[in-house]
Parts: structure tokens; C-alpha cells; sequence
């Protein structure tokens, strides 16, 4: 099996290769103008496709590969979607946290334009039924020395970000 790997890799590398080498060359001699742009796309697309055929392989091995397929009758299937419904989670869960530390720099970029750098900023968000990410509250912590700008503090972010933020101070 491993022989026939690298005899397939091999085929592979030779074909990407030269059809980096046939799309130049077709390129160089393409007439000039609108039917430029389309004979480069096809010679894209030509690209792509020799780039992901073994992929296209493997593919059609594992749908004609009838252990495969006893294997997702018989249970294997079961393993394989709570490992993808684990990894949604996980995925979900960094979307969430990217989301949430997203919109805390646009508060803290907000408050640095107001000459405010020490504050404290914290952002809770709803996923809704469609999977929607929305912000739910927006708390901002600042010292009590800036208490006079509170009002800025409200209308900044709330122009930012479009949620009044609850404004404590400490």
C-alpha cells in the first residue's frame, strides 16, 4: 500500500506541475483584452482542479469501499457525529469568543477616543434559534475621576456598536 502512495503522490506533483507549467505558457500566448481574463480563469480553474483530483480519489474510494459503509450501518456512524457535534461546539464556542472580544476592542477604541485607556469592559451575547450572535449587554467599569463623562462614555459606544453600554464606576 505505501508503494502505491507514493507512486500516486508522485503522479500528483507531476501533474500540478505541469499543468503550473502548460496554464503559464497558454497565458503567455492568450490574445490580449476581455478574452484574456476569460482564458485565465479557465486556466484556473484547469489548475484547481489538477491541484484537488487526489481528493476526488479518495472520495470515490471511500463511496465505493463497502467496509466503509458496514461501518456507518453498524454504529461507527454514531461516534462520528458526536465527534462532529463536538467539534461544532468547539467551533461555536470560538465564534462566540472572537465575537465577544471583537466588539470589546470596538468599546475600547470607542473610550480611547475620548481619552478613557483604564477601563474595564465586558460583553455578554445571545445566540438566537437561526444562530444568530447578538450583544446582550455591554458593561464598562471606570475609574471614578471620569465620572463627568459618563454621558460620552454612553453616547461613544452606543455609536459604535449601537447598544448603551450600563456604565459603573469604581
Amino acid at each position: 500500500m505505501g508503494a502505491e502512495r507514493v507512486a500516486v503522490m508522485t503522479e500528483w506533483a507531476f501533474s500540478v506541475c505541469v499543468a503550473a507549467v502548460v496554464g503559464a505558457a497558454a497565458e503567455m500566448f492568450s490574445p490580449e483584452g476581455s478574452t484574456k481574463r476569460i482564458f485565465k480563469l479557465c486556466v484556473t480553474v484547469f489548475f484547481i482542479c489538477c491541484l484537488f483530483s487526489p481528493l476526488l480519489g479518495i472520495a470515490a474510494d471511500i463511496i465505493q469501499n463497502e467496509d466503509f459503509a458496514d461501518e456507518f450501518i453498524n454504529g461507527q456512524a454514531d461516534e462520528w457525529l458526536s465527534e462532529e457535534n463536538s467539534l461544532d461546539k468547539e467551533y461555536g464556542q470560538y465564534v462566540v469568543d472572537e465575537f465577544k472580544r471583537n466588539i470589546e476592542d470596538i468599546v475600547r477604541d470607542a473610550l480611547k477616543e475620548i481619552k478613557i485607556n483604564n477601563a474595564e469592559v465586558e460583553v455578554s451575547v445571545n445566540i438566537d434559534a437561526d444562530n444568530c450572535i447578538s450583544i446582550t449587554e455591554v458593561e464598562v467599569i471606570l475609574s471614578e475621576d471620569v465620572r463627568e463623562l459618563g454621558a460620552d462614555v454612553a453616547f461613544a459606544i452606543k455609536k459604535r456598536i449601537g447598544t448603551t453600554p450600563n456604565i459603573y464606576f469604581k
